[in-house]
């Protein structure tokens, strides 16, 4: 089920990768809650991110000072990108798009991961590229708040991400 949203940032819309109900309510929850310490910085959420000529992806979230050609972000604009993991792509997520993330130079990485047995609860990890590489920034369990002041003030309550 796919599904758009009016952000309000900007005149800015944030599209909802298709994929699971669950995938796509936690997508929309995870832009509820991060989407407000964004106002005023020239923001948009988008679709389709170009990391290097010839690779285009399609992060579940894009936050940066984006252009849009042909409805493609690129990737030196970016400030961080979420993904939201599912049982066909957590491996994905959590590694090769990760490496090409980090290879694009994109400074900041949200890894949203929803527990695959009953998806009661969900766990953030925030990572910021460091070389070639992400480390791990902040973390948030299910029952935690995810709290950094970079890359711009970022306080996301998980268990408000599986509310309906």
């Amino acid at each position: 089920m796919a599904g758009t949203f009016s952000c309000g940032i900007r005149d800015s819309e944030g599209f909802l990768a298709s994929g699971s109900f669950t995938h796509e309510s936690l997508i929309s929850e995870a832009v509820r809650e991060l989407v407000w310490v964004m106002v005023g910085l020239g923001t948009f959420i988008t679709s389709d991110i170009r990391l290097r000529p010839g690779t285009i992806v399609c992060p579940d979230i894009i936050f940066g000072k984006l252009g849009m050609e042909a409805g493609v972000g690129e990737a030196a604009d970016a400030a961080l990108v979420v993904e939201v993991t599912s049982p066909s792509n957590f491996r994905w997520d959590r590694g090769p798009k990760r490496e090409l993330y980090a290879a694009a130079r994109i400074p900041w990485y949200l890894l949203a991961e929803p527990d695959m047995s009953d998806l009661s609860s969900v766990s953030l990890r925030l990572l910021r590229r460091d070389g070639r590489r992400y480390v791990e920034h902040a973390s948030a369990q299910y029952g935690e708040t995810l709290v950094s002041s970079e890359p711009f003030p970022i306080s996301v309550d998980t268990t408000l991400l599986l509310e309906p």
